[in-house]
């Protein structure tokens, strides 16, 4: 029975160790994905942001 038991612990603590590098994975994951789609946003607007000041540039000449 006391084997059994600390079987079952063993077990509960590599499911929760599962779980929580699991989650922190997703987090990581999730993070990565904010930051990168923020970059994007980011370059996306400098970028339309050069072609205008370029075109305002191009009816000046």
């Amino acid at each position: 029975l006391i084997k059994i038991k600390k079987t079952l612990k063993n077990l509960k603590t590599q499911w929760l160790n599962i779980f929580v590098s699991k989650e922190s994975v997703f987090k990581t994951l999730s993070l990565n994905c904010f930051v990168s789609s923020t970059f994007q946003i980011f370059y996306i607007q400098s970028t339309v942001n050069t072609v205008v000041f370029l075109k305002k540039h191009m009816k000046g000449v």
